[in-house]
């Protein structure tokens, strides 16, 4: 993939880096999504003798990560391990997919989908809220299971950030996988992560905690005042603690 531009990244080989790095590629990426122009270029992949088009669009990125999944098993056998992962898995994916999502990177705790390969960023942008609102009803239903049966709950970070990435499809045979690159859907993934580090310090810890955050790039896509932003996380982006009121189709979130 040495034709991907130089500046990308394929985005679940994503290394964390520091607060002052994520706040510069927000907003670098708001200055960029109001100049950028769709390309298209085609590339060469290493498994495929045919090119496969590639292109540059605004897309929603979505972030998801099981805070406490050692505490949540302590004490479990293995077994248990794979039974929470799929629960978990299929509650965050099968919102992503109501919603024209694409999952497009899953290791063990961590999860990112894209929105907006097929649609507008206004359209991709309330998508993406709607799956948000999705996997917290999804979250809330695990939970009261996982109660029963363990006595314990789960908490995951989500994240929502929009901006440009390059996407397309890479591998031979009849089922290409889609991947994307670009730093927009890398600071989606540490988002996350960083806010499910704060989720699991003590010292920043607390029942009430907020776990999701949305950069203001998605509101503006989408045309969605921010309301019930409980406070900043970074410059741009702000910590909810539910997102239900900001789906517009309440009856596609149930």
């Amino acid at each position: 993939m040495k034709d991907l531009p130089k500046n990308g990244t394929i985005v679940h080989t994503v290394v964390a880096h520091g607060l002052s790095t994520v706040r510069h590629h927000l907003l670098r990426d708001r200055h960029l999504a109001r100049h950028r122009t769709e390309r298209r270029w085609r590339w060469r992949t290493p498994s495929s003798a045919h090119a496969s088009a590639v292109i540059e669009r605004d897309l929603v990125f979505l972030g998801a990560t099981l805070v406490n999944r050692q505490a949540l098993l302590d004490g479990h056998l293995p077994q248990d391990t794979l039974y929470l992962l799929g629960l978990y898995s299929e509650a965050v994916g099968g919102a992503v997919r109501a919603h024209r999502g694409r999952l497009i990177g899953a290791a063990g705790e961590a999860m990112t989908a894209v929105f907006g390969a097929q649609t507008d960023a206004r359209t991709a942008s309330r998508e993406a809220i709607a799956a948000l609102a999705a996997i917290e009803l999804a979250v809330a239903r695990l939970n009261a299971r996982f109660e029963r049966e363990w006595g314990r709950t789960a908490v995951v970070a989500l994240s929502l950030h929009a901006g440009p990435a390059a996407i397309g499809s890479i591998g031979g045979g009849d089922a290409p996988a889609w991947a994307v690159a670009g730093e927009t859907a890398d600071v989606a993934a540490r988002l996350a992560k960083e806010l499910g580090r704060r989720l699991r310090d003590p010292r920043t810890a607390r029942a009430d905690a907020p776990t999701i955050v949305i950069a203001d790039a998605v509101f503006e896509a989408a045309g969605i005042e921010p309301v019930d932003a409980v406070e900043s996380f970074h410059d741009g982006v702000r910590m909810f603690r539910s997102v239900k009121s900001l789906a517009q189709d309440e009856a596609a979130i149930r």
